[in-house]
């Protein structure tokens, strides 16, 4: 049972190339400081810790039961990381926010704006 979950965080693809993060950047609001984004591997978790780990303000990460620290990868990892999860950035500053939405388009969800496949 927890070889096949295993497996299955290896063998997803990759949520979004580098292009076309950059074309669908025009149709996503970058304002949001809360929304859904996918780890399809353990590589995807450590690159979303080092980016949050960037930033000053407080970054949450949350499924349907747990709140944990996005800069942490042990509480990142001790999410399922088949599911979608929730991120949010905790801060008012809207040029902040911005940077951060940009940082984290390669994790973000279909219906805002990145391909999920």
């Amino acid at each position: 049972m927890l070889k096949q979950g295993i497996s299955k965080i290896f063998n997803r693809k990759p949520v979004a190339t580098k292009s076309e993060t950059k074309n669908k950047l025009d149709n996503i609001d970058l304002r949001k400081n809360e929304f859904y984004i996918l780890l399809n591997s353990l590589i995807y978790a450590g690159n979303l810790v080092a980016k949050c780990s960037k930033y000053s303000e407080d970054i949450t990460v949350s499924n349907d039961i747990y709140t944990v620290n996005a800069k942490s990868l042990l509480c990142i990892l001790s999410l399922d990381l088949t599911k979608w999860l929730t991120i949010k950035i905790h801060t008012d500053n809207e040029n902040i926010i911005k940077k951060f939405n940009i940082d984290m388009m390669a994790f973000r969800k279909e219906d805002e704006g990145i391909v999920v496949q």
